[in-house]
């Protein structure tokens, strides 16, 4: 009497429905069917226009599997069998949810407890797999943090002093249900002081105390009750009463280095150590509080010190060496002899006023060093200095040539000798009728002869000064050769020249270009020295200068070989 088909569909997470048809061949009257499926009973039903069950009770993604026959007045039927899995649904809960005792460690900057969170599996499911954790935890009124897990079962929590946290966590299969949250309440005890982001600071006072200061820790957990400080020579703690935030350490040697560590302490324990920036002792002897003092560095071991004359200069030297440390100081006082006026920044003025003179004008010099009672100037083209009274800040200077360009050098004069000169600006003065031509020196060369005599006589011109219109000299026409002077040493010369008889003038000639011997040249250009410095020679001080000057405007040979110095020994007794 076998049946057709017997199928078991799914309906939702904890039930399936049986469906089946009737026998192929039922001989006879089919009285009812019979089914068995997984954890149920043996379930028994009459015949029925429609051949279907629902069956439920079941977990979620539970698989389940259902025999069903059908019975006559003779005979059971053969078993028809099916099976289905639920649908996916919730996980129950993780299981054996503990944590393991606390210990103190420090967390993102403070001291904390932390907790050793740990769990088993859902002892169900819901789907294939158990996908990821979520843990939820709550501290106080404070809102609730969500942190997903993975798969991981188990989890760090860290807890303030004193605090109490609720912590849950729930499963999630691959379907994505949740189960319900398993909860634990995690209670911590308080802590001692923790400083934080709490920092000492340090001050030098003087060269054998240190002053150290701090503020209230930042995480106290508790009433502070004091504190406790000891610094380097000390090898005790020193109490303090909780509203002192600031300790002066002494007994130290100049430039000492000073380290100290301070402890908070509450009715929980002492805090750790709370280190200070590393502070110095000052140095025994104090920089020169001169409010025109300077201060310069150098990696030698000289130093070039510029001072005026008569002032006492105090040179304070102290050494630094490679780890940014400084040694006791050493002194040294001198005053600085007389010295003649400096010009500094002040200036002199030159001034055109005709094709011969121009005026030099000057205002005082910086640095006097002393009364100046007279001026002495040198101009362009004169090597000779021209003194000038006090009473007056300028001088008319002439002898110049028209359109030159000119200027002048001067000095300030005091009791202690002549100062340092200065070049004016320069100028050019007006124009004026030029000067005559100059002669030149040359060897004629033979004249022709005519009818077995010389030519009577030939005349010369010159070439660099000379103008197309200028008069042709006559020269005696038995000599041979003529003189030319007038010009400068190492100057190029050449001339022309031509032969005349009764019968007329003949071709000009030009002689070869030769240079006049050397002579000496002009004087150096604008001497001049700088501010001096004070030396010691022999066990004394001197002022030493630096002097310079330019190369003459005109060499008169080829170049300078040498330039030679000439000044007085000064006295140094």
């Amino acid at each position: 009497m076998g049946t057709t088909t017997a199928e078991l569909t799914v309906v939702n997470s904890s039930c399936v429905q049986l469906v089946w048809s009737e026998p192929e061949i039922p001989n006879g009257v089919v009285n009812g069917y019979q089914f068995e499926c997984t954890d149920q009973s043996i379930g028994s039903l009459s015949a029925l226009p429609t051949e279907e069950i629902l069956i439920c009770g079941y977990f979620a993604y539970t698989r389940v599997s259902c025999e069903i026959t059908a019975w006559n007045d003779h005979d059971a039927s053969d078993k028809l069998t099916a099976a289905v899995y639920t649908s996916c649904g919730e996980p129950t809960l993780p299981r054996s949810f503990r944590f393991s005792s606390p210990s103190k460690v420090t967390f993102d900057g403070r001291i904390r407890w932390r907790f050793y969170l740990y769990w088993t599996y859902p002892e169900k499911l819901g789907c294939g797999s158990i996908t990821s954790y979520e843990l939820r935890y709550t501290s106080g009124s404070n809102s609730s943090t969500v942190k997903d897990l993975g798969t991981s079962r188990n989890h760090y929590m860290y807890v303030n002093s004193g605090e109490e946290v609720v912590v849950s966590v729930r499963a999630r299969n691959n379907g994505w249900f949740y189960s319900d949250y398993v909860s634990l309440t995690l209670t911590s005890a308080k802590l001692e002081p923790d400083w934080g982001s709490t920092a000492a600071v340090s001050e030098t006072l003087n060269s054998s105390c240190v002053i150290v200061s701090w503020n209230e820790p930042e995480f106290p957990h508790d009433v502070i009750t004091g504190y406790q400080i000891k610094c380097t020579g000390s090898s005790t703690w020193t109490p303090l009463p909780v509203s002192q935030l600031a300790y002066t350490t002494c007994g130290y040697e100049p430039y000492d280095a000073v380290d100290c560590q301070i402890k908070a302490a509450s009715s929980q324990g002492v805090s750790a150590s709370l280190s200070n920036p590393t502070a110095r002792t000052s140095c025994g002897a104090e920089v020169p509080s001169n409010s025109s003092s300077t201060m310069s560095t150098s990696s030698t071991s000289w130093y070039y010190l510029y001072a005026d004359g008569n002032v006492e200069v105090t040179l304070w030297v102290r050494a630094i060496n490679s780890g940014g440390f400084y040694s006791q100081p050493s002194t040294l006082t001198i005053t600085t002899g007389s010295i003649s006026p400096q010009w500094g920044s002040s200036t002199a003025v030159l001034t055109a006023e005709s094709s011969s003179c121009a005026t030099l004008s000057w205002s005082e010099p910086e640095y006097p060093n002393g009364y100046v009672f007279s001026y002495q100037h040198k101009c362009s083209g004169s090597s000779t200095w021209t003194t000038v009274t006090t009473n007056t800040s300028s001088v008319q200077v002439c002898g110049f040539t028209g359109y030159t360009t000119i200027s002048c050098s001067i000095a300030a004069i005091n009791y202690q000798g002549i100062g340092n000169s200065i070049t004016s600006s320069s100028t050019r003065t007006y124009c004026s009728e030029p000067t005559p031509p100059r002669s030149v020196t040359f060897t004629a060369s033979t004249v022709s002869t005519r009818n077995g005599r010389n030519t009577q006589a030939y005349t010369i011109r010159w070439s660099h000064k000379c103008t197309a219109k200028s008069d042709w000299t006559k020269i005696d026409g038995t000599k041979l050769s003529a003189v030319a002077c007038g010009y400068v040493g190492y100057q190029d010369v050449s001339c022309d020249m031509r032969a005349v008889s009764s019968r007329g003038q003949g071709d000009e000639k030009s002689s070869p270009t030769a240079k006049t011997l050397c002579s000496a040249s002009t004087e150096p250009r604008s001497i001049n020295f700088g501010y001096p410095s004070v030396i010691t020679n022999n066990d004394y001080k001197i002022l030493r200068y630096t002097v310079t000057w330019q190369a003459p405007y005109t060499l008169h040979c080829d170049s300078i070989s040498w330039y030679e110095t000439r000044f007085p020994t000064p006295p140094l007794t």
